[in-house]
């Protein structure tokens, strides 16, 4: 082999190194990023540096046997927050992100608020709660209705509130734990690292093979 040829094979590695850099490592970067983020969804906490748990949701501890109930903190059977992770590739980046419009105030944790209006229809569905959460059902006696009424737990007592509310909105404001699931990750780092070289030997071992 002549140095010409040399050189030429040397040009090639050159681009096949461009190109893998610019456009298949963000395309595996993106899907390797992905699955680590789903990953911790399934485990119930963020993993930097070993796995930080979530906090139990409500559901959770209450003991519940209802099917709905036993799923893991953002989980549900849509798996809809879970699901909506996705990534979007620009010349040697990779961007990782979620759509859904409540990705961030789990991502982050904070405060929300919202005034939902008080319709016949809401008043309806908050007496149902009401008597479900105090333990009082159709036919129970005066008697005993006031008993319950009065050892009613908080759930019970902010139904009847709801109910009976003269207000046409409610004020609710709601503290949101954080539930990490998307940012700096010192596993995903070492993974992408571990594709990066991975990629890159393939692609000068194939280009230089020729040279033997």
């Amino acid at each position: 082999m002549n140095t010409s040829d040399f050189k030429k094979i040397l040009k090639l590695l050159e681009q096949d190194l461009q190109k893998t850099i610019s456009d298949t490592l963000p395309r595996k970067a993106g899907v390797l990023a992905v699955n680590h983020t789903r990953q911790n969804f399934r485990d119930g906490g963020f993993r930097n540096g070993g796995l930080q748990p979530w906090k139990p949701t409500r559901r959770q501890q209450s003991g519940s046997k209802k099917a709905s109930d036993r799923y893991g903190p953002l989980l549900s059977g849509r798996k809809r927050l879970m699901g909506a992770n996705d990534f979007r590739t620009e010349k040697g980046k990779v961007t990782i992100f979620n759509p859904v419009e409540y990705a961030a105030i789990h991502n982050e944790g904070g405060t929300v608020s919202t005034h939902p209006r008080i319709t016949p229809k809401l008043r309806k569905m908050a007496w149902a709660r009401y008597f479900k959460a105090a333990g009082i059902r159709r036919g129970t006696s005066s008697k005993t209705r006031k008993k319950k009424d009065a050892a009613a737990p908080p759930e019970a007592r902010m139904w009847k509130a709801i109910a009976l509310s003269r207000k046409s909105r409610l004020n609710v404001t709601a503290q949101i734990p954080q539930r990490r699931f998307l940012g700096q990750s010192k596993e995903l780092t070492e993974k992408l690292q571990e594709e990066a070289e991975k990629e890159l030997l393939k692609v000068m071992e194939t280009r230089l093979g020729s040279l033997k």
